[in-house]
């Protein structure tokens, strides 16, 4: 069987590779010249698990001296809202607060230095997105393909 390789239009200021019996092989965008302006964007999710999420938030938080009370933790909340996208809820005890919220930056920095201490790579070019979706709390890392440091 022989697969035949041809350029396919795929409408104003598209292009694309077709493999064969028209599965697409690589996708690429043209400029207003016809010029090619890269390759596809690269796409990762990486999803916490409370543990992960609960100790990133707790180192952060002792890092950077927000106070805590000295109980367990009952919960974690996760929010869509960027002023209180997660918050600790602790077990009540007298006089001492009873949860901690933090916002979108600083669960981003968290779990940033999270993936930094457990040796999970992150380009430090790429678009840092967190994104909340059934109960589980994601970090979406997005990088054009002409932005990626050129290989020696």
């Amino acid at each position: 069987m022989t697969f035949g390789i041809r350029r396919a239009g795929l409408g104003p200021g598209g292009a694309g590779l077709v493999l064969g019996r028209g599965r697409l092989l690589w996708v690429f965008s043209t400029g207003p010249a016809g010029e090619e302006r890269g390759l596809p964007k690269e796409l990762r999710k990486l999803t916490f698990s409370a543990g992960e999420l609960q100790a990133a938030v707790m180192d952060y938080c002792l890092r950077t001296k927000i106070p805590v009370p000295k109980a367990n933790i009952q919960d974690l909340v996760l929010s869509d809202d960027p002023e209180e996208t997660v918050t600790i809820q602790f077990m009540p005890t007298e006089g001492q607060i009873s949860e901690v919220k933090l916002a979108r930056e600083q669960v981003a920095a968290s779990l940033i230095r999270y993936c930094g201490l457990n040796a999970i790579p992150l380009p430090r070019s790429a678009q840092k997105v967190l994104q909340v979706q059934n109960g589980a709390l994601s970090l979406m890392i997005s990088m054009d393909s002409a932005s990626r440091p050129a290989k020696e």
